[in-house]
């Protein structure tokens, strides 16, 4: 699996205690996910969050990460960064996607 060129964003609600994560490599069995040689990989993808680092659990690889610079020292990603809030509502308006809440 490769996961590469995507443009992530995390933005947790406010009250919301759960972990969460913008990109994580996870099993919960004694597999191959990890091995070398299964190939798993993470490259060149870019993440808004709105809340600093560190958090604990922002990525995962092997266990939780709370930075992006020790998930780019994993498989699991490659030359990750953090993109600006006009990088992401550019990406997100160029999606044809909402850059906020809709009314219903």
């Amino acid at each position: 699996n490769s996961v590469h060129d995507n443009t992530i964003a995390l933005a947790p609600q406010a009250g919301d205690g759960s972990d969460k994560m913008a990109l994580a490599w996870l099993q919960d069995w004694n597999g191959s996910l990890f091995n070398d040689s299964a190939g798993n990989r993470g490259a060149s993808n870019r993440y808004w969050v709105s809340v600093p680092e560190p958090q604990w659990a922002r990525f995962g690889w092997k266990g939780a990460l709370s930075t992006v610079s020790s998930f780019n020292s994993t498989p699991g990603e490659e030359g990750g960064q953090y993109i600006s809030d006009t990088t992401l509502i550019n990406v997100l308006g160029g999606a044809g996607m909402p850059t906020g809440p809709q009314g219903r």
